[in-house]
């Protein structure tokens, strides 16, 4: 009964909308549930955040030193 895909932000997000629910009817004794559901919606968010700036800088970097470090040639080379 393994699941075979990768879990989602859409699943996630899911979840927290159950959590909530859950919270809500069944009190506070679920709220862990609901950080940890919370806490791993953050993380990945800003792991992609993370990554996206990463890549962007490598994009719109075009000095001589990151060239080099990419195995890009420069002018001079």
């Amino acid at each position: 009964m393994g699941r075979t895909k990768p879990v989602t932000i859409g699943d996630i997000e899911d979840a927290l909308d159950i959590a909530a629910r859950v919270v809500d009817l069944f009190g506070f004794r679920y709220w862990p549930i609901f950080e940890r559901l919370e806490a791993e919606l953050e993380c990945r968010a800003s792991r992609e955040a993370r990554l996206n700036a990463r890549l962007n800088r490598l994009v719109t970097d075009q000095s001589p030193v990151s060239k080099a470090r990419t195995g890009q040639r420069t002018l001079t080379q």
